[in-house]
């Protein structure tokens, strides 16, 4: 792993993580290397992740965000409070801390040719309290549930070069926020079906969609779940220089979810 890192590799680790060997033995190999530096501490097992709750509250160069645990008088087994520090001269600093002044997020971002971003707590674990069973509000899922680590670990990926497939865009979206629309695409032989989930506290209207494929399409087609305006979807595909096609399109309204289909064309 450390191998990867230092060719070019980013990773992203979290609470305990690399902090034992393979015969659970410890192992410093990664802090060494990082200079982020977690203390020892026991390893806690969670019985139900449904069960966890506020146990600290954190903020940094993107907003507040909230670690989760079990129990409060835990917490600092729980979160990593005082556990995380860097290493003077090893070029990783502390990105966002937690109430006490202690570190919640830290970086380095050379090591060797590759990065490293380290969380004091387990990111996002408060997505689980989304029950569909349950009844919820009409919409405003997302905002009700998470946690506010969302926007620092997409900030990693973005850092780290990765190249989203899909991309959503509207009038509504602030700069730099995340739409809170999920996008799933799944391709076969014969093409590609994306699901579009609208998390947000409202319907979106006139959402701009990119789709990178590796093949052409000769037509798209919507669900129409929620507007027959999708039900056939004007759309441009534009070839680029590696093979792949950039296929865009709009959809008139998105309230809960919708389905498109991107037709394969055939040779």
């Amino acid at each position: 792993m450390l191998t990867w890192v230092k060719e070019g590799g980013h990773l992203l680790t979290v609470a305990g993580a690399a902090g034992h060997d393979r015969y659970h033995n410890p192992s410093t190999v990664l802090q060494a290397a990082t200079g982020i530096e977690e203390a020892p501490h026991q390893r806690l097992m969670v019985t139900n992740a449904a069960r966890l709750i506020p146990v600290a509250n954190a903020t940094g160069d993107l907003g507040p965000f909230t670690a989760f645990g079990q129990s409060t008088h835990l917490k600092h087994e729980l979160v990593g409070l005082s556990r995380v520090t860097v290493r003077p001269g090893s070029g990783a600093a502390i990105t966002a801390k937690f109430s006490n002044g202690t570190a919640a997020i830290a970086h380095n971002p050379a090591v060797g040719k590759g990065a490293v971003t380290h969380f004091a707590f387990m990111p996002c674990t408060h997505f689980n309290q989304i029950d569909p069973f349950k009844p919820q509000p009409h919409f405003n899922n997302v905002t009700n549930f998470t946690d506010g680590a969302e926007k620092y670990v997409l900030r990693f990926l973005v850092d780290a070069g990765v190249t989203p497939r899909v991309r959503v865009s509207a009038p509504e979206f602030a700069a730099g926020a995340p739409p809170q629309v999920e996008t799933p695409l799944i391709v076969s032989s014969d093409g590609a079906v994306l699901t579009l989930l609208n998390w947000r506290e409202s319907p979106v209207d006139e959402m701009e969609v990119s789709v990178l494929l590796d093949f052409d399409v000769e037509k798209v087609t919507a669900v129409h779940a929620m507007a027959t305006a999708n039900t056939e979807l004007r759309f441009s595909s534009t070839a680029s220089a590696g093979g792949e096609y950039a296929v865009n399109f709009t959809v008139a309204l998105l309230e809960h979810s919708d389905f498109v289909m991107l037709h394969k064309k055939q040779a």
